[in-house]
């Protein structure tokens, strides 16, 4: 490749964020040649973008013994496994510390009141009971919708919704819940979901809605919850 054409790929090449999102996905730190190395590019041109970056506070740099590493200035990325080892011990303390299991529920009500939940503005006008949808068909929909509330659940097992015919009922059946095989303090996070998921719906609705966990299987690793919609 000619030096003209290498320096039209250059200048087509927004190296600033490409730096950036080495850096967001790298959060224990990187020197310049580990990035130059990852963007196939050079230190030199790496060095004039990051340092660009640091003077608008966007990365920010620290010196560990003869190495100066380079961080992003957002926190974007947290270990799963960090984040439900502390949530773990959370629900270890509220079962020592609260008997009624009613309370996990308003605990979870709570919660709900500062949690945002994008999807919320894109759900479908069509599947909507205010559109024509009937409740029943929007509660198997909601099926679909619920591991985007609950991140210990997995994108890919969704509960089997039966709805109850005549009423504004369905029983949610979690299956294979891996996270109840590894410690039975996850019984609670289940009520706390109730609480949120009562909100959540409540509010995507314009209507009362009741959640309540009913059975709770920790042998074969199962949970039922049932929503209704008053």
């Amino acid at each position: 490749m000619s030096n003209l054409a290498k320096g039209k790929m250059s200048k087509s090449r927004n190296f600033k964020k490409e730096i950036l999102n080495h850096l967001k996905n790298n959060p224990s730190g990187s020197t310049i040649t580990d990035v130059a190395n990852k963007i196939k590019s050079t230190r030199i041109t790496v060095s004039k973008y990051i340092t660009g970056l640091e003077s608008e506070g966007k990365v920010f740099s620290q010196n560990i013994g003869v190495y100066k590493l380079y961080f992003s200035a957002e926190r974007t990325f947290f270990p799963k496994e960090t984040i439900i080892s502390y949530y773990i011990g959370l629900l270890s303390g509220f079962k020592k510390q609260i008997a009624n299991k009613n309370k996990y529920k308003e605990i979870g009500i709570n919660i709900a009141k500062f949690m945002e939940f994008p999807f919320v503005s894109q759900i479908p006008k069509e599947v909507l009971p205010s559109n024509g949808s009937s409740y029943n068909d929007f509660l198997t929909y909601f099926g679909v919708l619920y591991h985007y509330i609950d991140f210990l659940h997995d994108k890919t097992n969704f509960p089997e919704v039966k709805v109850i015919s005549g009423s504004r009922k369905a029983i949610f059946y979690f299956k294979n819940l891996n996270t109840l095989e590894k410690s039975d303090f996850y019984s609670v996070h289940y009520y706390l979901m109730s609480g949120l998921v009562e909100v959540v719906i409540s509010s995507i609705l314009k209507t009362k809605t009741i959640c309540n966990v009913d059975k709770i299987d920790l042998d074969n690793k199962a949970v039922e919850i049932s929503i209704e919609v008053l």
